[in-house]
């Protein structure tokens, strides 16, 4: 399967994808944050919605793309029968 292919199976199933996930997250965050009383989750929501916690969150995502990209590019490197060059 092409590089292309992929993609395309994959933005066929992006809202199917998604829909579990979302689903699955809430349930998560529920847990998590279910010891939690109103007040303490009042004033977490009230950080995340200041400019450190965005910086911070908005870096954070930004190097966890950027090493989950790096990290695929030298899985598909090691499989067997890659070609130098042919996952980048």
């Amino acid at each position: 399967m092409s590089a292309d292919e992929l993609r395309a199976s994959l933005d066929a199933k992006r809202q199917q994808m998604l829909k579990a996930f979302t689903g699955y997250a809430l349930a998560r965050y529920a847990k998590v944050y279910e010891t939690l009383s109103m007040e303490q989750l009042r004033q977490y929501v009230e950080f995340l919605r200041s400019e450190p916690s965005k910086h911070y969150n908005d870096a954070s995502i930004r190097a966890f793309g950027e090493a989950l990209v790096e990290s695929s590019r030298e899985f598909g490197q090691r499989l067997p029968g890659a070609r130098d060059q042919s996952n980048t």
